[in-house]
């Protein structure tokens, strides 16, 4: 264990118990206590849901596009990852301040890195012709809608009204891709 609580072997657990009791992970989920364990955890879920899209380009049959997902994957999602966490967590942070909540930008990242669990299940539900992207979008907006309520106390209804908005606005300008 280092000294920045980073724990390889406690990530499968850590997933199961985001995916299969949410809001009871996110209501005992630690505000503090930094966010480089966080970070590697994004990363792992990042380079994992990389990993499955290009096992399933590969059983496709389009090999070099497994190949070359493989490839990048290794060397730019950590990157990609890292930097698209602390984006996302500073967005939501300024949305759940104007809803109410008084936790910091650590908790906020905290909640963004715990929520990238759902990175490799969308991976496979966006191979679903049409309705996978709309179900990636109705998955996040459950998510969130749990996430503001058990750390952010935000009371329910508002959580579902502004992110229910949020979640019909990018369901409107959801395009299939074939």
């Amino acid at each position: 264990m280092s000294k920045y609580n980073i724990n390889l072997f406690s990530i499968p657990s850590t997933v199961l118990r985001v995916l299969l009791t949410p809001r009871k992970f996110f209501r005992g989920m630690h505000r503090k206590g930094g966010i480089i364990g966080p970070l590697v955890f994004m990363i792992v879920m990042g380079i994992f849901s990389g990993l499955i899209e290009a096992a399933i380009n590969i059983l496709r049959f389009k090999i070099l596009d497994g190949i070359g997902k493989v490839v990048t994957t290794v060397l730019f999602v950590p990157v990609k990852v890292g930097l698209f966490g602390f984006v996302v967590a500073l967005v939501l942070l300024i949305i759940w301040r104007v809803m109410g909540s008084r936790q910091s930008y650590e908790t906020s990242y905290r909640c963004v890195a715990s929520m990238s669990v759902l990175m490799p299940v969308m991976t496979v539900i966006s191979r679903v012709p049409y309705w996978g992207g709309l179900a990636e979008i109705a998955i996040f907006v459950f998510f969130i809608v749990i996430v503001s309520e058990e750390v952010h106390e935000i009371p329910p209804t508002r959580a579902w009204l502004v992110f229910g908005i949020l979640g019909l606005a990018l369901a409107m300008m959801y395009q299939h891709r074939p």
